[in-house]
This record gives C-alpha cells, sequence and structure tokens, in this order.
C-alpha cells in the first residue's frame, strides 16, 4: 500500500507546473525554499499572477513600491486640498471617486512586488492548500504555525518577515 501523499504535494506540483508554463523556468529550479522574487521576473509577476488566478491559486495581491504608494498617497492629498478649495461640495466630493479609479487604474501596471503573503514556493504552497479539505491528514506544528503567519501578514498587509511565532499580535505596528 503507498503512503499518503501530503496533501501540500498536490498544490506545490500545480504551482511548479504553472511556473514552468508561464516563466519558461526548469522544474529543477522551482523548490520550496524558491524564493518567488527571485524566481519570477518582475515584468512578468503582474501575468504569473493573472495565471495563478485562472488556475485557482488565489495570492495576495501584488503591491506598488514604496515611491509609488506615496505618489498615489500625495495625489490622493491633492484631491483633498482641491475639493476643499471648491468649499466641499457634492460636485467636488462625487469628483473624487472617478479621479480616485483612474490613479489607481494609473498606478496598477506598477504594482510587481511581493509586499505581503507568501514569499517562497514552500510558503505559497502552505497558503495555498487549505484544512479542510484533508479531514485525515495530521499537520505538522511547523504547517500550522506557517499557514497562520501567512493568513495573519495578509489580512493586516504586513510583510511576513513582521509575523514570527514568537510575535504578539499587540506588538504588531498596523
Amino acid at each position: 500500500m503507498l503512503p499518503e501523499r501530503r496533501p501540500t504535494s498536490h498544490t506545490f506540483y500545480l504551482i511548479r507546473r504553472m511556473l514552468v508554463r508561464s516563466i519558461g523556468v526548469s522544474r529543477h529550479d522551482v523548490s520550496p525554499a524558491s524564493l518567488l522574487e527571485d524566481l519570477i521576473p518582475p515584468d512578468r509577476r503582474r501575468a504569473v499572477w493573472r495565471q495563478f488566478h485562472k488556475d485557482g491559486l488565489y495570492l495576495p495581491p501584488l503591491a506598488l513600491s514604496a515611491d509609488m504608494r506615496r505618489l498615489t498617497h500625495a495625489t490622493l492629498a491633492l484631491k483633498l486640498i482641491c475639493a476643499g478649495a471648491w468649499g466641499f461640495n457634492l460636485l467636488a466630493l462625487v469628483s473624487l471617486l472617478p479621479l480616485s479609479l483612474l490613479t489607481c487604474l494609473a498606478t496598477r501596471p506598477w504594482a510587481i512586488h511581493i509586499r505581503y503573503g507568501p514569499l517562497t514556493v514552500g510558503d505559497a504552497v502552505i497558503y495555498l492548500t487549505t484544512f479542510s479539505d484533508h479531514p485525515g491528514y495530521r499537520w505538522s506544528h511547523e504547517e500550522i504555525s506557517t499557514k497562520i503567519r501567512l493568513i495573519i501578514a495578509d489580512a493586516l498587509d504586513l510583510p511576513l518577515e513582521k509575523v514570527q511565532p514568537e510575535t504578539r499580535l499587540a506588538d504588531l505596528s498596523f
């Protein structure tokens, strides 16, 4: 009788197959320790993330660089100043929504950074493998710890490095 495969094995093979197919890396270059930022070139990252979504693998969204985030915040501040100059009337407030949407659409192509969530292929595997789909499998302490850290990092938009097993939730800076 063959031993039961780990639930994470199936997810790893899905991710590896998708990466080999979409960016042409060798399957031997994709290991659980491979950093996603090193594996996926920045100019291909958005296309790879779209392919992940098409394949039913939902990773946290890519983020803008710190400089681009500051620029979008500055444009929001400028829009608010302009709205204040117009007296915060209904027309000024209503015009903020389309301007904000245009800013978001204009900056999306530059959202290529993995700011929070899975950093390695192994992290992505744990993040994407659901516990409920494998009721008989006994998850290891490390798998559970990683899954909880990933969920917290995703929910709070924090880099994974800030969420360690010894970190208290009260100590996390939001």
